[in-house]
């Protein structure tokens, strides 16, 4: 816009022309679209806000509820309250005001601060919550729509629907629950306040709406409505801010910069440090050094920008000397992660500044700044001066944001110096703009946008610098007459005493030892490269090298008996340490509602809100009141994420039927008494003290997913079922899987493997058998069949099953039975496949085969189990010419190991969230673990009870979107280019990380699917490219090694989002994705399959890779388990079964 376009004003007000002329660009924050949704009490707002925001799954949505601006009450009408008396369903109860305020606020770009509202005490509390520029922000309450001033500031209105009766029920259950108000107080309202007032000012809203939803989120239709109207608005707000943008690069070429923009001038000195830096050779120490150097004059030029005032001093000489002194204090604010290569100027050129710091990152698909983490000085407000640091600013986006969020804090424009090594002039222009009383201090001013490069040069550094100093300090001597070599190159080794420095390369004059310049350069050098000058006298010669060995074994021998005796005394005495002769009993504090809780939930069931050991120690008194989790399962995954959490982050709780976790991979082994069954038990209270946690044994049952509790259930001990809630603001379920039964009759006749009772029984049924062959009584048919051992299933744990049953009858069972019995023992394996190990690499496979049939196990393959009867098995086999036929074998015993399936606990949720859980065998969830259907980021699904969604082609639009918004066109209607197809494949990476395998040759798969061979890939050709792939994806294995990871990754991320509450807290994004904003997508990395087959082992290392061997591959195979034993007690015994196995053999026992 010229100056002649604008009009005068006021007969020829320049400096407001210049103003207006200036200010023609508005932030893009500066226009929040607000949603209001309003209705009767009970009707469902909250919910369907909810539903709005995660329909949306955008990270940058609040929801915000009328309820907190509620006026404070007067002494007579809070009174009044508390006996249920007061109307809080008028629109005189609510401060429209300030509501009407902060809307305004929020619309202008700034941060609001929103009251907090207290229903226990019918006050506000003293503190607030803050939020900052959200992309939409759903207003909810009773009445949303009935302010005009309201009505004015939102971009749509929404009317909830809802019967009569509905409300009432979902006011008790939520008045109860959430606000502590008694059934006949909330009654009492409903029928004098709430219904009259309804009739009166909440349903004439219905006039005002531009969208009525009855029956709430059930309406699939009208949430669509609303999310398409969102998304709308939102890519209308991101394409205007593009056309600003543009328009303001294209006034900027011809227009001047700002008279307050100060550029350093570009001296001889100034352009040989440039080059240095800018140098793609540069060594990194160099780099740190120079950059520090022209960081330290770019903040002593801002400094000169700050507020001084005169001030005359007498110096030592008595003269008087008319000087400058600062108005007031300097504080600085350091933009992460740029302007943290700022701090050590800053610290050497103003020791004692102190610094705020603030993270802004630009969002991926708009453009648009985002805050994401903030920390300033309380009386920021109060500074002279604000030095605002960053190194290089391109389109001023987050330069921006930084200067709107000290002047929200009250920092005045003038009063703040932003710092900087380059900018562009773009991003000048943009910045000046919007604030044109602040001062910038550039150091390059650049008429392009260039990437941030400055901070990822002077990372590499610190690694460096640690690197070379190791190699320096294992120098064990420098020969004498090797001189030390002064140079002219930029190496600079600073000393931090002297601040000089000396070079050590190069090809100077030399200096003779002894002179003047060596003394003083070397006292100069850091301790590491001083010279060790070697004696000219001979070595004393060694002794004969049979009396040194004789020394040092002597010298080992004494240490390792002194080493052993020492710790025996030492255990004694912790072993006696460990007694305790006097009871150790006082007076303990335990909270009433622990001894006895309140009921409440839908079935009215008592809820476990405090333990009775939550003041047990200072540790539990502690943890009370963080985040509550609860973990259900006490199996691999949920143990490997109770080893992982941080302990100090969240209030833990398991809740499991049995009180120990069971080293599954090694349960084969404690069926025929390789391994005691106490060897492969941990106790889970033992694993949850390191957490401080929590643990009930009992049974889940379902999940109030509203209320967000776990309904489970116990007997007691008069054999009555009783159960009750545990309330919980993080849920994992980790429940594991039963045994699949494939639809096959009589299996109340086999055994299963899953737990250790399973193991126990097995072990004395084998035992058993053996004892009633060798009965004279026994017939020989009878013999046979009680010494035939059938197992169904050719997986992994069949297979090891099979193997150490034949082990124990061919090692142990032979040296003290009838030699009689090894003639009739037989052991036969059943899979339906074709070959046994299926999912492990075929030479494994084959090699297992070919071991079984030299140890004489019979494997039918292609054979499935019709019936088990309790002394044959009935199976049908196919046969080469296709058909099939029936065979029977006789049993004594039969081992049924075929799959896994869902617990009833998963069948109950799956049933609830119906639509969203499609898969019958397990639990779907998201790549990040989250339950489908559930709260997003309440609920989450780990091991062998849930499944990872393979639906990569569903995400097809979403994957769109950004260049939807780049180029102004619906989603279905782009054409990809190849560099487009490359950015989504990227995308499609980053959300499905198992999808990365596939998308290794992007070129080859945009020719494939170019159908047309038009160069480009159009909405339908993408979504056959991507069902391509979701086609080629596999659910992730039902092993121990996906449980533990997906248990390792839930601890990782929730500890990340433990330390980023405050940065969370401060944007108020916790109502959006932001488990998406705070961590990765879960990956599986496979590690590869182990088996054992009997006195041998194999190795499934994937890609091919495979290792097979006899002894040597069981001990490998065993060293693996005990390096993933959860303890050192479990390892130890399970180092001293094996040692018992090979001294004495197994145990024969059975109890």
């Amino acid at each position: 816009m010229s100056a002649s376009a604008i009009p005068e004003i006021n007969g020829g007000l320049e400096s407001h022309v210049t103003v207006q002329k200036r200010a023609y660009y508005s932030p893009p924050w500066a226009d929040v679209s607000i949603i209001g949704v309003a209705g009767s009490s009970g009707s469902g707002k909250s919910t369907l806000s909810q539903a709005i925001v995660k329909k949306l799954n955008l990270p940058w949505v609040v929801i915000l509820s009328m309820d907190s601006f509620y006026k404070t009450l007067t002494p007579e009408q809070s009174k009044m309250a508390f006996a249920n008396e007061h109307d809080f369903d008028s629109p005189d109860a609510i401060d429209f005001d300030v509501l009407v305020e902060k809307l305004r606020d929020l619309k202008a770009g700034k941060r609001a601060e929103i009251p907090v509202y207290s229903f226990a005490k019918h006050a506000r509390l003293d503190h607030t919550t803050s939020i900052y520029s959200p992309h939409v922000l759903v207003l909810e309450g009773i009445f949303a729509l009935y302010d005009p001033r309201v009505i004015e500031l939102l971009d749509m209105g929404i009317y909830c629907e809802a019967d009569a009766d509905t409300c009432l029920s979902r006011r008790l259950v939520r008045d109860v629950r959430e606000r502590g108000r008694d059934i006949e107080g909330i009654i009492k309202q409903w029928f004098g306040f709430v219904k009259p007032n309804f009739e009166k000012f909440v349903e004439p809203q219905r006039k005002v709406a531009d969208l009525i939803v009855p029956r709430g989120i059930e309406n699939r239709v009208a949430l669509e409505m609303m999310v398409q109207f969102v998304e709308k608005k939102l890519f209308e707000k991101s394409r205007h801010h593009r056309e600003a943008l543009s328009r303001l690069e294209a006034a900027s070429k011809d227009s001047a910069l700002s008279d307050r923009v100060v550029v350093l001038n570009d001296t001889r000195q100034l352009k040989f440090m440039n080059t240095i830096l800018q140098d793609i050779d540069t060594d990194p120490e160099d780099f740190i050094f120079y950059f520090d150097r022209l960081a330290s004059l770019i903040i002593e030029q801002a400094l000169n920008n700050a507020h001084f005032e005169a001030k005359k001093i007498i110096t030592p000489q008595g003269y008087e000397y008319k000087g400058l002194v600062p108005t007031g204090e300097v504080c600085a604010v350091i933009v992460l992660r740029g302007g943290s290569a700022f701090e050590p100027a800053l610290r050497k050129t103003i020791p004692d500044c102190r610094t705020g710091r603030l993270l802004i990152q630009s969002d991926y698909s708009t453009g648009e700044p985002e805050l994401h983490y903030l920390r300033l000085p309380d009386d920021i407000a109060s500074q002279q001066s604000v030095l605002l640091l960053d190194t290089q600013m391109a389109t001023g986006g987050a330069a921006l944001m930084a200067v709107q969020v000290l002047v929200d804090h009250g920092v005045q424009q003038d009063r703040i110096v932003l710092a900087t090594y380059s900018a562009g002039k773009v991003g000048l222009h943009r910045l000046t703009s919007v604030f044109p009383e602040i001062t910038v201090v550039v150091c390059n001013m650049l008429d392009y946008q260039q990437e941030r490069w400055v901070e990822k040069r002077t990372m590499l550094v610190p690694t460096m610098m640690a690197a070379r100093l190791a190699r320096a300090g294992q120098t064990r001597a420098i020969n004498s007459s090797r001189c030390i070599k002064p140079s002219l190159t930029p190496r600079p080794l600073y000393s931090s005493q002297s601040r000089n420095f000396v070079k050590l390369t190069g090809a100077s004059p030399s200096i003779t030892k002894g002179s003047s310049v060596t003394s003083r350069a070397t006292r100069q050098l850091p301790s590491q490269f001083f010279v060790r000058n070697l004696s000219g006298k001979p070595l004393p010669q060694g002794k004969s090298w049979i009396l040194n060995f004789c020394y040092r074994a002597a010298a080992w021998v004494g240490i390792s008996i002194s080493v052993i005796g020492v710790g025996v005394v030492g255990f004694f005495i912790y072993d006696a340490s460990t007694y305790f002769e006097h009871p150790n009993q006082s007076d303990i504090d335990v909270s009433k509602i622990a001894l006895q809780p309140r009921s409440g939930g839908e079935k009215n069931l008592p809820i476990a809100e405090v333990y009775i050991d939550d003041d047990d120690t200072e540790e539990h008194r502690r943890l009370k009141d963080k985040p509550r989790l609860v973990i259900l399962g006490g199996g691999w995954g949920g143990v490997a994420l109770l080893k992982e959490l941080n302990p100090d982050d969240y209030h833990v709780t398991v809740i499991s039927p049995t009180n120990y976790f069971l080293f599954t991979p090694m349960l084969p082994s404690a069926t025929v008494g390789t391994l005691e069954l106490r060897s492969l038990v941990e106790p889970i209270r033992r694993i949850l003290s390191r957490v401080n946690g929590h643990f009930i044994r009992a049974k889940a049952e379902d999940v109030d997913f509203s209320h967000k509790m776990v309904e489970v259930s116990q007997v007691d001990a008069n054999g009555k079922d009783i159960r009750f809630y545990v309330p919980y603001d993080k849920l994992v379920i980790a429940v594991g899987s039963t045994t699949n039964p494939h639809g096959v009759k009589g299996l109340e006749n086999a055994f299963f493997l899953k737990d250790i009772n399973d193991a126990r029984k097995i072990r004395n049924q084998v035992i058993q058998n053996f004892e009633l062959a060798n009965l004279p009584t026994c017939s020989d048919e009878e013999r046979k069949r009680l010494l035939s051992f059938c197992v169904s299933g050719g997986g992994p744990t069949g297979v090891e099953f099979a193997a150490e049953l034949f082990d124990l009858l061919n090692e142990d069972l032979t040296r003290h039975f009838p030699r009689l019995l090894r003639n009739e023992i037989s052991v036969h394996l059943i899979q339906s496949r074709s070959h046994i190990l299926n999912t492990y690499d075929e030479t494994v496979s084959r090699y297992a085969e070919d071991r079984f049939a030299r140890d004489q196990v019979d494997v039918q393959t292609n054979s499935r189990v019709k019936e088990v009867l309790p002394d044959k098995i009935i199976f049908t086999q196919k046969q080469e010419g296709g058909g099939t036929i029936t065979k029977e074998l006789p049993i004594g015993f039969c081992l049924w190991s075929t799959g896994v399936s869902q617990t009833q606990f998963c069948q109950t949720l799956a049933a609830k969230l119906r639509k969203s859980q499609t898969n019958r065998h397990a639990l779907e969830t998201d790549t990040h673990l989250r339950l489908n259907g559930s709260p997003m980021g309440d609920v989450y699904a780990i091991g062998d009870c849930s499944t990872v969604q393979n639906n990569v082609a569903d995400h097809v639009v979403t994957f769109l979107r950004s260049l939807a918004w780049k180029r102004g066109k619906d989603p279905e209607t782009l054409q990809l280019s190849f560099a487009d197809w490359r950015g989504v494949a990227d995308d499609v990476k980053k959300r499905f990380p198992q999808a990365v395998g596939h998308l290794k040759r992007v070129d080859r798969l945009f020719k494939e699917f170019d159908k047309d061979k038009s160069g480009t890939l159009d909405f339908d050709e993408l979504t056959q490219l991507l069902r391509n792939v979701d086609n080629k994806l596999t659910s992730l294995p039902a092993t121990a090694q996906r449980a533990h990871q997906q248990g390792q990754y839930l601890a990782r991320k929730f500890n990340r989002m433990s330390r980023l509450h405050d940065g969370l807290d401060a944007n108020d994004i916790r109502d959006g994705d932001v488990d998406a904003a705070v961590y990765k997508a879960f990956e599986y990395k496979h590690l590869g399959s182990l088996a054992y087959v009997g006195n041998s082992a194999i190795f499934d290392l994937g890609e091919g890779r495979s290792i097979a061997g006899g002894l040597w591959a069981v001990y490998a195979w065993r060293s693996v388990y005990f390096a993933q034993s959860v303890s050192l007690r479990t390892r130890l015994l399970m180092a001293m079964d094996w040692t018992k196995r090979g001294l004495f053999g197994r145990d024969l026992m059975s109890f």
